[in-house]
């Protein structure tokens, strides 16, 4: 059975609404973590793979709520967080090197992951991290060949 639609906005409007009831139904308590080991994560990461920082202050951002929308520029639906960005702040010394920000379902399985183009040394006191996670879908349906019956 595939998805059968009459227009680029119908695909679009139907993409949206999958994102948001996965992401709000499913995965309210999203964590968004942290990993500071200089690793380049790809399609078979697994939680494993990254490790987390030590610092003072640094915990995982729990996420209960996600919104949806649609990036202007792009066309493409996303997701992201009802209360972004997402921070996070080093209380006391020593400090840490951040490589990037990775999501879990509340527990080991690994939802998305983002590695920084730059590492972000963290070296003093209440310095912070923020990021704003957007998930997107990209939508592959397009064109007259790309219907199913």
């Amino acid at each position: 059975m595939g998805l059968i639609t009459d227009s680029r906005e119908g695909d679009k409007e139907y993409l949206t609404s999958i994102i948001a009831a996965i992401y709000k139904n499913f995965a309210a308590a999203t964590d968004v973590r942290l990993f500071n080991n200089n690793f380049v994560p790809g399609r078979g990461s697994v939680f494993g793979d990254f490790v987390e920082p030590s610092f003072t202050g640094y915990t995982p951002f729990v996420v209960t709520s996600w919104s949806s929308g649609i990036d202007p520029v792009s066309d493409e639906s996303y997701v992201y967080p009802g209360l972004a960005p997402v921070s996070f702040t080093i209380t006391s010394l020593p400090g840490d090197t951040i490589y990037g920000v990775f999501g879990t379902d509340g527990s080991s399985h690994l939802l998305f992951f983002e590695r920084f183009d730059t590492p972000v040394i963290l070296s003093a006191v209440s310095q912070q991290i923020i990021v704003f996670p957007k998930l997107y879908v990209i939508n592959a349906i397009s064109g007259p060949d790309a219907y199913e019956d």
